[in-house]
């Protein structure tokens, strides 16, 4: 039988083939590489977390230097507002208006110093009342005295009455007065600051009562009041041809109000001036210059009379035209707007410049009518009276017709004049005495003022023979 080839057969244990480093080192490294690295990337997530809670220190993020700004930014303006009220000694205001910062106040310590100093000042205040406030009376200031004396009717030369040496202040004196109240701690302040018309259950309706006014340690109240507010045709238009002669009496004859008050007046050589030449303009310049001078945005009161107009607007003249007359009390009205938002009070000061303890009770009667009927409607009502020629109406009111007849036309605040305080709070109406500010009466009587103001070297050296 033929043999057949013998076939080439695989062995059953062949030799390996030889392995490559790459693999050895993948077999032999790479797990504990895979555990480090875990390990590794662990640490790393409990390190970021547990860095995240500590304190980060000092930020450089510009965002936080923005924010930090504009909190400065409103601590700033929050001081200086609250500034504005606590010079006007509203001490509630100023804190209430700190107290609305909107950041950290331990992180402004300026905000923190002016709140306690506001509430020290506050709780620290000095309470008064009405019974204690003098009322400093003037009448329209004379802007140039050598034309007030040499006055044919009112001067000191012959056969003149010498009234505007005796009656008068001038410009100068005023504002020396002004200052003098100010470095002796008086604060000006209005008739509301005083007296309240509130319910009374006990009376069951409604009264005046003595309201209580608080002030700072060594501050004082006063009230201020200007009479004769019209600058009359015989203080501006001497010759009475219609038109303010120079210098006239020595008066300003307008005030006017563009962005501020200030007065008119026709100087020698015929041009007009402008400027502080009576009472408004020079409070105010005043109170500029010293905020703390006003309580809460107080003025003076404004007394007017009115047959020959206001504030010299001719409004009740019989020589102007329909059309001139409108256009007087359409600016005149414009300019009372303005008073009034400035803080100023209106009161009346009879029609006719009249003494209402030497008339009738059918006289006062006409005369309050036509202030009602020619003035009200231009100026506003007013509840206030100042008695003129210094009169009043008798020492009681109680069934007193003349009282009677000015409460039926709205009065319920009526000033006298005296040296002597006086104040009487009745459940209906109240009275109040001005001290008057003449020059006589700073002349004779200095006593008078000695305890309000200095008046050495106060009047001015030109005045002469001071009729008393």
């Amino acid at each position: 039988m033929e043999q057949q080839p013998k076939r080439d057969m695989q062995s059953s244990n062949p030799r390996r083939r030889t392995r490559s480093k790459i693999q050895n080192f993948k077999e032999a490294y790479l797990p504990f590489l895979i555990f480090i690295a875990g390990v590794a990337l662990i640490i790393g997530i409990v390190v970021g977390i547990v860095s995240c809670t500590r304190d980060p220190g000092p930020s450089t993020d510009p965002s936080g230097d923005t924010n930090m700004e504009l909190l400065r930014q409103e601590a700033t303006a929050l001081l200086e507002d609250a500034q504005q009220l606590a010079m006007a000694y509203d001490f509630d205001g100023a804190l209430s208006i700190l107290s609305s910062f909107s950041g950290n106040i331990s992180d402004f310590p300026e905000l923190k110093k002016a709140m306690d100093e506001y509430t020290i000042t506050k709780h620290s205040m000095v309470p008064w009342k009405a019974s204690q406030v003098p009322n400093l009376s003037f009448h329209v200031l004379i802007a140039e005295l050598t034309s007030a004396l040499k006055d044919p009717t009112y001067g000191d030369i012959e056969g003149g009455t010498k009234q505007y040496n005796r009656n008068f202040v001038t410009i100068g004196e005023f504002t020396s007065i002004l200052k003098r109240l100010y470095d002796n701690g008086y604060v000006l302040v209005n008739f509301s600051d005083l007296f309240s018309y509130e319910y009374s259950a006990d009376a069951d309706a409604y009264v005046y009562t003595e309201k209580e006014l608080l002030l700072p340690q060594g501050k004082k109240p006063f009230l201020l009041t200007e009479t004769h507010c019209n600058y009359y045709t015989y203080m501006v238009d001497i010759d009475r041809d219609g038109t303010p002669d120079p210098n006239g009496a020595g008066f300003a004859n307008k005030l006017r109000w563009d962005n501020g008050f200030y007065n008119e007046m026709v100087a020698t050589d015929g041009s007009t001036v402008t400027g502080a030449l009576d009472l408004v303009p020079i409070l105010e310049n005043f109170i500029s210059l010293h905020p703390d001078f006003s309580y809460r945005g107080a003025r003076a009161i404004l007394a007017l009379s009115g047959y020959d107009g206001i504030f010299g607007y001719r409004i009740t003249s019989e020589d102007l035209s329909n059309q001139e007359l409108e256009q007087e009390r359409s600016e005149a009205a414009a300019l009372v707007t303005a008073l009034k938002d400035a803080g100023y009070t209106i009161a009346c000061y009879t029609y006719e410049n009249i003494s209402y303890g030497a008339k009738s009770a059918a006289r006062v009667e006409e005369d309050i009518l036509d202030w009602q009927e020619k003035i009200a409607p231009v100026v506003g009502e007013t509840d206030i009276l100042v008695f003129a020629q210094e009169s009043d109406i008798g020492t009681s009111y109680d069934n007193n017709e003349k009282f009677d007849i000015l409460y039926e036309n709205g009065y319920r605040y009526f000033l006298g004049s005296s040296p002597f305080l006086s104040c009487e709070v009745e459940k209906d109406y109240v009275r109040h005495t001005r001290l008057m500010v003449t020059g006589s009466n700073l002349y004779y009587h200095p006593e008078y003022f000695s305890q309000i103001f200095n008046i050495n070297n106060l009047l001015d050296l030109r005045r002469n023979n001071i009729p008393q």
